[in-house]
């Protein structure tokens, strides 16, 4: 799992890291960095034009989006897990992909799905699959482990599923409200 390009350390614009921390250049407020600017490049998706990294061609809403940059493979991911957390995995993006086109991109260290934004992740552990919804309000569950509130109308919500029969019909309703969201079309509603 080799990675090219350069490094940055992803940074999350949390409730208590303002908007106002980023300079104009694209340089965060503590020395973190994002990708050189490019030309901005037209979606897969079909959405509105998004930002395009000249290194890696990871595509972003935004053109402050601190990343890891390189090119990495699923199946780096699921080297030495267990058989149920690939299945986990396969059911929810069946799940994701039943909601419409999407993009799935292995990461340095997870896998993200997106459209417009990034919408869900996994971690893929030895025995369990660790991931996140983002939705556009919070949704109290017990499969959620834990409910994380970024700005006014971000909620990241933290799951651990340690076989493919956690996604059922009621997961795959929070599966499609965010994908909604990372549509952006909860805005519309």
């Amino acid at each position: 799992m080799k990675a090219s390009g350069c490094l940055h350390r992803y940074v999350r614009l949390t409730e208590s890291v303002s908007r106002t921390s980023l300079h104009r250049s694209g340089t965060l407020a503590r020395g973190l960095r994002s990708c050189s600017m490019s030309k901005r490049s037209r979606g897969s998706v079909g959405l509105a034009d998004l930002w395009q990294c000249p290194k890696c061609g990871a595509r972003f809403v935004t053109r402050h989006m601190s990343h890891s940059c390189g090119r990495w493979e699923l199946e780096d991911h699921f080297r030495g897990k267990a058989s149920a957390v690939r299945d986990a995995f396969n059911r929810l993006r069946e799940l994701i992909e039943a909601c419409g086109p999407v993009e799935m991109i292995p990461q340095k260290t997870r896998i993200v799905f997106l459209t417009r934004m990034r919408f869900a992740a996994v971690m893929p552990r030895t025995v369990w699959l660790d991931g996140h919804l983002n939705l556009a309000r919070e949704i109290r569950d017990p499969r959620f482990t834990k409910v994380t509130r970024y700005g006014p109308a971000t909620y990241t919500h933290s799951f651990r599923a340690r076989d493919a029969s956690f996604f059922d019909a009621k997961f795959a309703a929070f599966v499609r409200e965010s994908y909604i969201r990372g549509r952006q079309e909860h805005r519309n509603t």
